[in-house]
């Protein structure tokens, strides 16, 4: 959401006929081999602050598959946009990477920036090596640089600045800050251990400080200054920090119990980290009820050392899972995320479990 409270949507679409309004792709790409659709692009739209009219919205994509994943934007309303893509002829302008690397079919992370109007590209660019790359999410600071984070299984990811310049094993996470003009990457880095290692989520603080969460099954995840410095189960979350020249780590740590942990969305205020995802119980709780089922949504706050000063589970005798978070200037915090729980608990609720699976908002203060 941009200053004046205009929402921005990313996703992908088979649909040839998905609503668009000023683009700077007013058609869906054919596909090449259409035997499941007809074409399938990412879209990228722009919401009035009452919902009612769409300002924008366009196609961007080419002959293959195309998926937007992540989405932010900055003050000046321009939007910056990551995901994956298997097209080798993807919309290209003023590129870190004008070549789709790699083996044909394998996806690769890509970086994106419309200008205010969403009529035009400002950049666009690969992001990958041989192998395959996904771009999972994207933040911008202040002064218009876009950091992304997502996933890559290439040995020969560009990398520039480093704190971890070759992988380690498996599939391993990605951090990467962009010049504001797109022109070059300020940092570029691998972040990993011996097993697979998915980022989830990026956030950046007023200071450049990069936040990822994601989950590991390393037993040799990069640890700093952790509250939890060792793998807890099959499968934890993780939380870590880079310093603002991407050179170094200010805290990194496992965050889960003995099951299967992953964090799933993050936001940061006043130093401080706010982490959602799922956890199958015995995740490190500071108060708040016992585990309740077969999976729980679960609340961390960070602190800017990394030192866990508050975690809850959310849920109820079935599945639920954290998918996203926010925090308001007064600190309120606000969850989102699905729960298939009868019983998951509510207060002051606009709508009771309707059955099947529902999607849940939950406020703190």
């Amino acid at each position: 959401v941009d200053p004046t409270g205009s929402a921005y949507v990313v996703g992908n679409t088979v649909s040839t006929d998905f609503p668009v309004a000023n683009g700077v792709q007013p058609t869906c790409t054919p596909l090449e081999q259409p035997a499941y659709a007809p074409c399938d692009d990412m879209f990228v739209t722009k919401l009035s602050p009452d919902g009612t009219a769409i300002e924008y919205s366009t196609y961007l994509g080419g002959a293959t598959g195309d998926i937007g994943a992540g989405i932010a934007v900055d003050a000046s309303g321009n939007a910056y946009v990551t995901g994956m893509t298997q097209s080798a002829d993807f919309p290209i302008l003023n590129a870190i990477q004008p070549d789709f690397r790699g083996t044909p079919g394998f996806f690769k992370a890509f970086v994106a920036k419309l200008d205010s109007t969403g009529s035009g590209l400002v950049y666009s660019t690969y992001l990958g090596g041989s192998g395959e790359e996904r771009g999972s999410a994207i933040a911008v600071d202040g002064q218009g640089s876009a950091y992304v984070t997502g996933i890559t299984s290439s040995s020969d990811f560009p990398t520039a600045s480093p704190l971890q310049p070759a992988p380690r094993g498996g599939m391993d996470a990605f951090v990467a800050k962009l010049m504001p003009d797109g022109s070059a990457l300020a940092y570029s880095t691998f972040l990993g251990g011996q097993g697979h290692d998915i980022a989830n989520d990026i956030a950046v603080s007023d200071e450049g400080y990069a936040s990822i969460t994601g989950e590991t099954d390393s037993d040799d995840f990069p640890t700093v200054n952790a509250s939890q410095p060792t793998l807890q189960g099959g499968k934890d979350a993780f939380l870590a920090t880079v310093v603002p020249d991407g050179t170094a780590l200010v805290h990194s740590s496992y965050l889960g119990g003995p099951g299967f942990d992953s964090g799933w969305s993050l936001a940061v205020a006043n130093r401080t980290y706010y982490v959602t995802g799922t956890t199958s119980g015995d995740f490190p709780v500071t108060e708040g009820q016992p585990p309740g089922g077969l999976s729980d949504a679960f609340v961390a706050i960070v602190s800017f050392e990394g030192a866990v000063g508050y975690s809850r589970y959310f849920g109820g005798a079935d599945a639920d899972q954290g998918s996203g978070i926010a925090v308001d200037g007064a600190g309120n915090i606000y969850v989102a995320g699905v729960t298939y729980s009868q019983d998951y608990p509510v207060r002051n609720p606009i709508q009771a479990y309707s059955g099947n699976g529902d999607f849940f908002i939950a406020k703190l203060s």
